[in-house]
């Protein structure tokens, strides 16, 4: 009996998931792959006159594994690119999405009740403040950089306003 997965869902079209939903594909891909793999290796063992009942051998074993984090990579990946993606979007449309965005600059910009005037400043000098407080929310969220710059290239982490230049 084939190791494969089931087909998945066909996806829905939305400019924000577009990539996200090729990440997703890419790891499902993967792990069918791996899959295959171990299902060939097996078959190999069976041919050769092995059982393949009881415990698996290491190589099988390992097969397993890398199947596991090929699919948990795939979906730290998607997850975090549909946060990226789809982030700001979700903020003009979300109340609950704006609240917790409200919350986060608040503790940004100065802890308690007493704003830091220097953390105002460094983003009220960016060409977009919202964008970089968004970007610093992403960070925050998913240790990846933010929005894609107008240059196309994802800004670096520390160009995001509080960011250590370590």
């Amino acid at each position: 009996m084939p190791t494969t997965l089931p087909d998945m869902t066909p996806a829905k079209m939305c400019p924000q998931t577009e990539i996200a939903q090729r990440f997703l594909a890419s790891a499902y891909d993967s792990v069918n792959g791996v899959l295959t793999s171990f299902d060939a290796v097996r078959d190999v063992r069976r041919a050769k006159g092995g059982s393949i009942r009881g415990r698996l051998p290491q190589q099988e074993e390992d097969l397993l594994r890398s199947a596991i984090t090929f699919a948990c990579a795939g979906l730290d990946s998607t997850l975090k690119r549909v946060i990226r993606d789809a982030l700001p979007a979700l903020l003009e449309r979300n109340t609950h999405a704006h609240e917790r965005f409200e919350k986060f600059v608040g503790a940004r910009i100065g802890p308690g009740d007493v704003a830091d005037p220097r953390r105002i400043a460094q983003y009220l000098v960016q060409t977009d403040p919202r964008g970089a407080l968004i970007d610093a929310y992403i960070y925050e969220m998913t240790g990846m950089a933010g929005r894609l710059s107008a240059s196309g290239s994802t800004k670096t982490r520390s160009s995001l306003p509080g960011a250590s230049r370590n």
